[in-house]
């Protein structure tokens, strides 16, 4: 089974303060992950304040709150799913329509109870797991549970390698095991330079997720308005700009 082809594609962009939310608005982003921190070791859960302010000068724009607690592995204390759990009825209480998490064992697989307890305290709002996909064994069991759970809107993934261009092939064999039930979204190291390249690559992708590759090229640059509008004019080329030709 072949993945259809998007009719439009949905671009995602990271912001860690207000100054970035209006530049990836003004820039043309469809949704704006919000974290407190994002570094090259992944983002943390933003304030409330920042999601609720955030709601107020981005009212048309989807919202989602990146929600881990701490830097490093997934596997998760108890303590800390409680604040997991706490930092999800934040985002609820600023209006956001949907958070981001995942949580893995130390055996590398999908922790099913720890997600079983987020996503009951994320019912009603939309739901995406974070790169502690890319952290399992076997991500297509972890894909697996996830649409049979039938709760995840998305995965977030970089098919398993250092960039999502890099695991382009892995990202190309989930979407086709995906077959609707969950969307896949490439993230990681995705920029104006290689989003063609894997547009190109794996033509049914439907989204994308950036962090750096939307930020100025200054040193500790935010999100710059012009960047974020060249992606997005490079994902709303037609299609068949981006579909390699035929033998």
């Amino acid at each position: 089974m072949h993945a259809s082809l998007p009719v439009q594609r949905r671009l995602e962009v990271v912001a860690t303060s207000l100054a970035d939310v209006r530049a990836a608005v003004e820039g043309g982003a469809d949704r704006l992950e919000l974290a407190g921190s994002h570094t090259a070791q992944g983002a943390t859960t933003p304030s409330l304040g920042f999601m609720a302010t955030s709601r107020r000068l981005a009212p048309r724009v989807g919202l989602v709150a990146m929600i881990r607690p701490r830097l490093g592995p997934f596997v998760y204390a108890l303590d800390e799913v409680e604040q997991m759990e706490m930092d999800i009825a934040a985002a609820r209480s600023a209006g956001l329509e949907g958070v981001m998490f995942g949580a893995v064992t130390d055996q590398q697989t999908l922790d099913t109870k720890v997600m079983e307890r987020l996503l009951l305290a994320a019912a009603g709002l939309r739901v995406c797991v974070n790169m502690a996909f890319d952290r399992c064994r076997d991500p297509f069991e972890a894909l697996r549970w996830l649409i049979q759970d039938g709760r995840v809107e998305r995965v977030l993934t970089a098919g398993g390698a250092a960039t999502a261009l890099a695991g382009q092939g892995r990202i190309g064999e989930l979407l086709e095991r995906a077959a609707g039930g969950v969307t896949i979204m490439p993230g990681t190291g995705v920029d104006a330079d290689s989003l063609p390249e894997l547009l190109q690559a794996v033509p049914a992708i439907a989204e994308v997720h950036v962090s750096a590759g939307a930020r100025s090229s200054s040193a500790g640059g935010g999100v710059d308005a012009e960047v974020v509008a060249r992606l997005r004019r490079q994902l709303d080329q037609p299609l068949a700009a981006t579909v390699p030709a035929g033998p």
